[in-house]
């Protein structure tokens, strides 16, 4: 329970098969990386299923929104392991720690341009499906 007497959106029933759903495509593209020995993470895997599930309407967003703003909302939870790694391991503030970190700050920005740009391509598909009808 939340302060105000509300529960957590991640324990309400239909958020939590919301979630289940997104990490159920992540556990069936782990699945499918390591049967076929794919050369990519299932994290990445999944995302671009997810995304063509979401693109070709096989999966409308309204069935994920709720659980996917539920996730992001609790999001600084997957950054607290990074920084207790910088605790346990000082020597990553040297030399190698700052090539490390641009090459992590400059993989972040590939990542969010890339994200940015199929949101506003899904964006505007969908302004156009409304306009139009069809895409």
């Amino acid at each position: 329970m939340t302060p105000a007497g509300k529960i957590h959106p991640l324990l309400r029933p239909a958020v939590l098969l919301e979630v289940a759903l997104i990490v159920g495509t992540w556990w069936l593209a782990d699945l499918a990386v390591k049967a076929w020995h794919l050369p990519v993470p299932a994290g990445v895997l999944g995302l671009l299923a997810l995304t063509a599930l979401l693109l070709s309407g096989l999966l409308p967003h309204q069935r994920i929104a709720q659980g996917a703003q539920a996730l992001l909302g609790d999001m600084l939870l997957l950054f607290i392991p990074p920084l207790m790694a910088l605790v346990n391991h000082p020597e990553l503030l040297s030399d190698l720690g700052v090539r490390v970190s641009v090459a992590v700050v400059v993989g972040t920005q590939c990542v969010l341009a890339c994200v940015g740009w199929v949101v506003q391509q899904c964006v505007r598909l969908e302004a156009r499906r409304h306009e139009g009808g069809a895409p």
